[in-house]
């Protein structure tokens, strides 16, 4: 507050200047003691974005470990039945035939054995890939299968039907490829739900 006068023997005129100069001074003064009003600008989206909370943040790791672990559980689990499937089926030894030939025919087709060892890894790397010898085209539901004759285990083909017609099927009885069709021959017969247990374990042997 201004101080207030202490001597007032001037006159009306004077007293009422000195009071409105006093008002003035008043006024002037609580205006340069106001704070300054802050100015707000809107801030980046980036800033307004809520962070993930901490604890989300520790869990993830673990969650994702067990999200692995189940899936491998799964994958296990799938390749278990596959195998087991097989094996009830006298398809095993089958199976491992008819996913693995092609790659010996390409051995002895390429001379892999008068290669030298790096180049020979090389084309190992390159025809072992799971991509060509696992394609799904080779495990269609055109597969067939083969009776066991002695002690050679059942065969795996890719074409029954073609296969059939390639060994001399249907000459003397035109109604063999028929049946090798619908899966009713005794020797050679088509198999629609064999292809995805061998490519299952195609899969499996290769890792």
């Amino acid at each position: 507050c201004m101080p207030l006068p202490t001597h007032f023997d001037m006159g009306p005129s004077s007293l009422s200047s000195a009071l409105t100069t006093m008002d003035s001074d008043f006024a002037a003064n609580r205006s340069s003691q106001r704070r300054p009003r802050r100015l707000r600008l809107p801030l980046p989206r980036a800033t307004l974005r809520c962070s993930p909370p901490l604890s989300l943040l520790l869990l993830l790791p673990l969650l994702q470990l067990l999200f692995l672990q189940t899936a491998n559980a799964a994958k296990a689990t799938s390749v278990q039945s596959t195998l087991q499937t097989l094996t009830e089926r006298d398809l095993i030894c089958g199976s491992c035939r008819y996913i693995f030939e092609p790659v010996d025919e390409w051995v002895k087709a390429s001379e892999v054995g008068a290669m030298s060892q790096k180049k020979a890894r090389k084309w190992l790397k390159k025809k072992m890939a799971k991509d060509s010898i696992c394609a799904s085209s080779r495990f269609s539901d055109r597969m067939g299968v083969g009776h066991r004759v002695g002690k050679y285990p059942p065969r795996l083909v890719e074409d029954a039907v073609q296969f059939a017609r390639g060994s001399g099927f249907g000459h003397k009885d035109p109604t063999e490829l028929k049946r090798v069709a619908d899966g009713t021959h005794e020797e050679l017969r088509r198999d629609r739900t064999v292809g995805p247990y061998v490519m299952t374990a195609c899969f499996y042997w290769l890792d």
